[in-house]
């Protein structure tokens, strides 16, 4: 049964309440869903979706940002509102800062950024950002500074972007750094390449493991975790946590 987005304050209050094992973050099922991922030392459980309707979702620290319809909710780990806007009910690419003072949504369709931050009160506010490419992460911000993995002739490149504006103040080549790609906090870029999952840290260094399945993506799922996004029936997870790379098989039975 579908949960209407009205009842998310409800949602929240008894995911809390049941949630008695550490919450390493949330992942995404087939049928739109946010499902909660619970456990301690490779002893994990998914639980049922708590949330339904969303298009797309980020978490980063103890935060994170919702896009379910044409709402954006900024919201802290037990999924409680602190700020929402709107948005077109569009493909988008979502960051949260991990303190969560910012929220942004890159609109691919349009090439607008869009910031949603409690501290305004006003909602969400978009701008133009041409990327002049294809959009293919967007990174926690930092302050007011958004980063972007932008594709340019089979390039990667990290645009360091001002969310107000729009306007681009520095941009730096990935070389070696492949899509799909998903930057994390920290200018830290996870990615995978040549059927290894790789960790490139702020000052160069690389990381790797072998991937389990052929990866499509990434999903920010909780603080120093994300999702493995691949084709196969089994649901992966990769812990970050400082320079190390722990791969996980998450317990999952569809809906």
């Amino acid at each position: 049964m579908r949960k209407p987005i009205g009842l998310i304050f409800l949602l929240a209050g008894l995911a809390a309440g049941e949630l008695r094992a550490p919450l390493i973050g949330y992942v995404g099922d087939e049928a739109g869903g946010l499902r909660p991922v619970v456990g301690v030392g490779g002893s994990f459980l998914v639980r049922e979706a708590v949330l339904d309707g969303i298009r797309s979702f980020a978490f980063a620290g103890s935060f994170g940002l919702i896009q379910a319809g044409e709402e954006l909710l900024l919201v802290d780990q037990a999924l409680t509102v602190l700020e929402r806007g709107r948005l077109p009910a569009a493909e988008s690419l979502l960051a949260v800062s991990g303190d969560g003072r910012l929220g942004i949504a890159y609109l691919p369709a349009t090439e607008q950024l869009c910031r949603l931050a409690p501290a305004t009160g006003s909602g969400t506010d978009c701008v133009l950002f041409p990327a002049g490419g294809i959009v293919r992460s967007a990174g926690p911000p930092a302050g007011q500074t958004v980063s972007l993995a932008v594709e340019r002739a089979g390039q990667l490149w990290l645009a360091e972007v001002q969310a107000e504006t729009g306007r681009p103040f520095r941009e730096t080549l990935l070389p070696g750094v492949a899509a799909p790609v998903l930057l994390l906090t920290g200018r830290r870029i996870l990615y995978s390449r040549d059927g290894d999952i790789i960790l490139r840290d702020a000052e160069g260094s690389e990381t790797r493991i072998p991937a389990p399945v052929p990866v499509q993506g990434f999903e920010a799922m909780g603080s120093d975790w994300a999702r493995l996004r691949s084709a196969s029936d089994a649901v992966w997870a990769v812990r970050v946590a400082g320079g190390a790379l722990e791969l996980y098989r998450l317990p999952w039975t569809a809906r």
